[in-house]
């Protein structure tokens, strides 16, 4: 809970800040040589960050607190989790007109359960009435957005009811929601499929790592630069942010204007590099750059396969932007 709530305080900066300059390679590199701190640059291959348990649950919701947005866990009361755990056990036997009555219930007892909505239509679904199932999943998303079941859900529905265009939009939004969850993406896969549309699994995922050591005979912090290939550029941007004195203050320690940098180093070596330029990562990055998709590349690519809660803390506006990002821009790019 704590590093999750720790997160809107960068989220709500990132905000406030999204027209904040950022330096170029020349200047990273400039920093680095004018430095107090020694940089060691080597290369090797580090092995590359695994985002596969870095997954999300619909335990969270948005709510207003002294004017503005906090994210918070649900915490149902006793009288509701009674009436869950009797719907839960109805669900698991198919008995869903039980079920359905039970998970009334369970909003009576706390009418901000807003996750039992999903639920409700989980049970019209299953007899395969999927317009009155849509119906309890839209009121799901109306009551928390941030609900990537409730997306999911609703896709679902979309796709039984003849609606491609809604399903692919809202599988998508699920996505964005919970990155790296492998059932959702699977799904996802298949409505793109169904759709004939493009949808490749692939990571920006930079190969270096980074580490400090102090000389006691020359009095100076060493920061250990390792990295593979191409990734060079992006591991001295994450450096200076990571150890330069007052680098990352001077910037509100921003970590998606942090981001921003780093992926733009990337691309300035990736540019020239031979097999830097064949990358999905680098084709994708150049046609958002053209169409103006930056922002939302480096929040989908680069910031939420490692932390997937950013998601939560951005507004509707911002969720659909980078869901349209994956429908117009990153689909249209094979592997």
């Amino acid at each position: 809970m704590r590093s999750i709530l720790s997160t809107c305080f960068f989220c709500v900066a990132f905000l406030t800040m999204s027209a904040q300059n950022i330096h170029t390679m020349s200047e990273i590199i400039k920093t680095m040589e004018a430095s107090e701190i020694r940089y060691s640059l080597e290369t090797g291959n580090p092995t590359p960050t695994d985002y596969s348990e870095l997954l999300l649950t619909n335990d969270f919701y948005k709510k207003e607190v002294d004017g503005s947005y906090v994210v918070v866990r649900y915490e149902p009361s006793d009288s509701a989790n009674y009436y869950m755990d009797i719907a839960e056990s109805f669900f698991e036997i198919q008995n869903m007109e039980q079920a359905r009555y039970n998970y009334m219930k369970t909003l009576e007892a706390d009418p901000s359960y807003y996750k039992v909505w999903v639920y409700i239509g989980d049970t019209y679904y299953h007899q395969q009435r999927y317009s009155e199932a849509l119906s309890w999943y839209q009121k799901a998303i109306d009551s928390n957005y941030l609900d990537y079941l409730a997306h999911w859900a609703c896709a679902n529905a979309h796709m039984h009811l003849g609606h491609p265009d809604k399903a692919l939009r809202e599988i998508t939004i699920a996505k964005v929601l919970n990155r790296n969850n492998p059932r959702l993406t699977t799904q996802l896969t298949t409505i793109y499929h169904l759709n004939k549309k493009n949808y490749t699994d692939w990571y920006f995922t930079p190969i270096y790592s980074l580490s400090e050591d102090y000389d006691e005979e020359e009095d100076v912090s060493i920061v250990r630069i390792v990295y593979k290939d191409y990734w060079m550029s992006y591991a001295f941007a994450k450096a200076v942010w990571k150890y330069e004195p007052g680098y990352a203050e001077a910037m509100d320690n921003n970590i998606v204007v942090g981001e921003k940098e780093a992926v733009a180093a990337y691309l300035t070596m990736a540019s020239v590099q031979k097999e830097a330029k064949k990358a999905i990562a680098t084709k994708v990055l150049k046609s958002a750059l053209d169409n103006r998709c930056f922002e939302s590349y480096v929040i989908y690519e680069a910031l939420l396969p490692s932390m997937p809660q950013i998601a939560m803390f951005l507004d509707k506006d911002g969720i659909e932007a980078m869901a349209s990002y994956i429908l117009d821009v990153r689909s249209k790019i094979k592997k």
